[in-house]
């Protein structure tokens, strides 16, 4: 019997997430309504690195809210 290997899934913490978006900290997302997590470890959100990729694509640009 061959086992076969598989590699965990890897998911990010909000903390994770805002350093993908190339903010300083987690802090930072305060007021971003971010994606459902793909899971949940107790009180903790996961999210793949493809749905933050996916979202983020299609979130407005900088100025969508018609700031200065």
């Amino acid at each position: 019997m061959t086992a076969t290997k598989t590699t965990p899934r890897v998911y990010l913490s909000r903390q994770d997430v805002a350093q993908r978006l190339g903010m300083k900290n987690a802090r930072s997302l305060s007021g971003i309504e971010l994606p459902p997590p793909d899971v949940q470890v107790g009180i903790h959100p996961g999210w793949l690195a493809e749905t933050i990729d996916a979202w983020h694509a299609e979130r407005p640009g900088r100025g969508w809210h018609g700031g200065r």
